[in-house]
């Protein structure tokens, strides 16, 4: 991979353009996410938490000092909840006053735990002790070139070094994703998560 892509952990410190190509990559290429149904006051709250928490990492891909990528992993699942408890609330209100009630209704199935209500205890079990790959975006035009994968294979290979896992594990329901998760990164089906409208597939890879 050209030695123009550098990926970085963002790890306490998040400067604030660097911040603004990030929340841009989330509205354009995870425009479907809860994520980017968030007001910028929130977003911005979010991604801090994401590089200040020792259970999150946010990493991002750079091309000429430009941001074309991020990721966004849990050490385990739960930590996706639990990092953000101190403002759910704050998001539940702003995504009820922005009429948004397809993401209010997601927020709410997975705070609850009924999006895995018809989830067996097996999987559920494997799915709460994996590393978690949450978000992963990479600029349109710099799709379908290797990128990605570069990107991906980088991240995982930076937090091997500070973290144990058996597995990680990701959701998604875009036909294309699935097929890059499946053909590039050689994950597996394991499972499905209850999505409004929708149903959200669980990948699963072994790490080695």
């Amino acid at each position: 991979m050209n030695k123009n892509f550098i990926v970085k952990n963002l790890n306490g410190l998040i400067f604030k353009k660097e911040l603004s190509q990030i929340k841009k990559l989330v509205k354009e290429e995870n425009h479907q996410s809860i994520l980017a149904s968030l007001d910028d006051n929130l977003l911005n709250k979010y991604l801090n938490r994401c590089i200040q928490s020792k259970q999150l990492f946010l990493y991002t891909c750079e091309f000429n000092k430009k941001i074309i990528g991020y990721s966004i992993f849990a050490k385990k699942t739960i930590y996706l909840i639990t990092e953000f408890l101190d403002f759910r609330f704050n998001v539940l209100s702003s995504l009820f006053f922005s009429l948004n009630f397809k993401s209010l209704i997601n927020l709410a199935l997975v705070l609850t735990g009924l999006d895995i209500i018809l989830m067996n205890s097996k999987n559920k079990k494997i799915i709460s002790n994996s590393l978690n790959l949450n978000l992963i975006a990479i600029k349109r035009n710099f799709q379908s070139k290797g990128v990605g994968k570069y990107f991906l294979d980088s991240c995982i290979k930076d937090i091997k070094k500070s973290s144990s896992f058996n597995s990680i594990t990701l959701e998604t329901f875009d036909s294309k994703a699935l097929s890059f998760y499946e053909k590039k990164m050689n994950f597996k089906r394991l499972c499905f998560k209850l999505r409004f409208f929708s149903i959200l597939k669980v990948l699963i890879k072994k790490n080695k």
